[in-house]
């Protein structure tokens, strides 16, 4: 489904997520893993945020990198930088995994530019997985947990976004698309 096509569309799936997003805000409808907050908890992880906060960003990511004349979401820059002596991405790609879908469903990235991907599972556990140039890169995706992961793509292509962690009966279709020109 294209937003420049079917507008009505993306407002009723922003709002249905948004829905989904206030039993989440109040009462917290998961149970974080022990020790989740730490690196190796979510391979690599940050620490630990509420969904409905993350999925906030996470639209606010889209609509601001919406290119309404190619249909897609198209990652900004990375910008990097050096804090604490570390290399951090000033405009990290935000991704969010749902029953049964990812925000934003397509993203267009450049070639050979290293992004810092910030992803974060809304429900229940998920998977992220893409097959690379070099390799696969697998993720697992824990509810209320942030985790953080470098890719870059070398060749121009589609690749394909898939849930590598059982989520439940239509598991086999939940898919994305990382275009990379």
């Amino acid at each position: 489904m294209s937003r420049s096509s079917e507008p009505l569309g993306a407002v009723l799936t922003s709002l249905s997520l948004l829905l989904l997003i206030i039993p989440w805000s109040l009462g917290g409808a998961y149970t974080a893993e022990e020790g989740a907050g730490d690196a190796h908890a979510g391979h690599g992880g940050p620490g630990e945020m509420l969904p409905g906060q993350f999925m906030a960003i996470t639209l606010l990511f889209e609509e601001n990198n919406w290119d309404a004349d190619a249909g897609i979401v198209v990652a900004p820059d990375p910008g990097w930088m050096v804090m604490g002596g570390e290399r951090m991405s000033m405009n990290p790609v935000y991704l969010a995994a749902y029953q049964w879908g990812y925000s934003p469903a397509e993203i267009q990235l450049e070639a050979g530019v290293e992004y810092q991907f910030r992803m974060m599972t809304m429900d229940v556990y998920h998977g992220a997985s893409v097959s690379t140039d070099s390799g696969s890169q697998m993720v697992r995706l824990i509810p209320g947990v942030v985790i953080e992961q470098r890719l870059t793509f070398d060749e121009p292509g589609e690749y394909t976004l898939y849930c590598s962690y059982y989520c439940g009966e239509q598991h086999n279709g939940m898919s994305g698309k990382i275009v990379v020109v």
